[in-house]
């Protein structure tokens, strides 16, 4: 046999026995897997059904009956249960005895129970009835076509800053990277930032779960009623760096939500001086959807405008707070408009922006709960988030 033909049978025997063993492995640990989901909680909450499990435990469980005393887990030994409900309906304690997702229900419902939305001449208005008289918190209209031909070109012209290799700067460099990182919820960078660990700040994650969700909802209606087209329906040479999600182009999703968030953070973290930070991080989020080909520069205005009261909204929903009515007038666009760099409109400076008189909002029991939990966990006590 020739050398090269003995080196490549060693190679072949080498390969075989390495993908064996990778098998091997894999089954092994394929197995732990199994063996883990069906004896582990997986197997006895049901979500893999374990009846080996459920023997085990009736099996033990026998053998303690001599032991066991008759008001285990709720008498002298320790209480893990209480013996009566609450006597106030509807009080908010029981919630730090609800699993997560039933808790997030919870809270998901109070957040929006009462918003209500129509149109109104050419725009539409998002509606309250936790505010005395039912007021509209926030008007849209929809930007022309002309605008948006003048916004095409801006998003066209954005897509150099994708990539530039020659810079030494990073975030200059490359953008692809945050922009694909981005695609989805970019929680991460919220949880980078602060920052935010699951284990010691599941309360605050769950607070921003929230502002997630609110600011889902309400901004897929505004899209849905104003139907306005992404840039590369404008101007057939954009070419996105991502799939264009398929809804309206405004407001931005990712522009409302990271500006909600951001306002939301700031007035959780108060008196700390966090403001200018979050809401650079939010105009970062909202451009770089631009730069993706995906959004117009006004729709990330729209966002900015649309999360700064939403993030209110929800800070007043939890501390008896108030929020400041706006209307972003679309038709007063003149096609050159871009998002500050700080992520922050002036409505003085901004004649597409017109702000109203502050409105009191009524607190919810449920909400408040969650925010004083979220700033015991930031070391506040919960005076100080009254």
């Amino acid at each position: 046999m020739s050398s090269f033909a003995s080196a490549a049978s060693a190679a072949s025997a080498a390969s075989a026995a390495s993908a064996a063993s990778a098998a091997s492995a894999a089954s092994a640990a394929s197995a732990a897997s199994a063996a883990s989901a069906l004896n582990g909680l997986t197997g006895y909450s049901s979500a893999a059904i374990g009846p080996g499990l459920l023997h085990a435990i009736l099996s033990t469980r026998s053998w303690l009956a001599d032991v066991l005393p008759q008001d285990w887990g709720r008498g002298r030994a320790f209480s893990a249960h209480p013996l009566v409900s609450p006597t106030e309906i509807d009080a908010p304690d029981p919630l730090g005895r609800w699993q997560p997702d039933c808790r997030a229900s919870v809270l998901a419902f109070e957040l929006q129970a009462g918003l209500m939305f129509e149109p109104v001449g050419q725009g539409v208005q998002l509606s309250t009835a936790v505010c005395a008289g039912n007021p509209a918190i926030m008007g849209m209209t929809r930007p022309d076509h002309g605008v948006l031909r003048q916004q095409a070109e801006l998003v066209n012209q954005a897509a150099a800053l994708r990539l530039q290799p020659k810079s030494d700067t990073l975030a200059v460099r490359d953008r692809l990277g945050e922009i694909c990182a981005q695609a989805e919820s970019p929680i991460a960078f919220w949880c980078a930032l602060l920052p935010i660990h699951p284990a010691r700040m599941k309360h605050t994650l769950e607070l921003i779960g929230l502002c997630f969700q609110l600011a889902s909802v309400v901004e897929q209606r505004f899209k849905h009623a104003l139907a306005v087209p992404r840039p590369h329906e404008v101007h057939p040479a954009i070419v996105p760096a991502i799939l264009t999600p398929g809804h309206g182009s405004f407001p931005s999703g990712h522009s409302t939500e990271a500006f909600t968030v951001a306002g939301v953070l700031e007035a959780l973290l108060a008196p700390q001086s966090v403001s200018e930070v979050l809401h650079r991080l939010a105009q970062r989020i909202a451009t770089n959807r631009e730069v993706a080909g995906v959004h117009f520069p006004i729709d990330s205005i729209a966002g900015c405008a649309l999360g700064g009261l939403l993030a209110e909204y929800i800070v007043a929903r939890c501390t008896d707070g108030a929020v400041t009515p706006r209307v972003l007038d679309a038709t007063r666009f003149n096609g050159t408009e871009e998002l500050p760099a700080t992520g922050r409109l002036v409505a003085n400076d901004a004649p597409y922006l017109t702000v109203g008189d502050a409105l009191q909002v009524k607190a919810s029991a449920q909400l408040a709960w969650l925010w004083r939990k979220a700033r015991e966990e930031w070391g506040a006590t919960p005076a100080a988030a009254a």
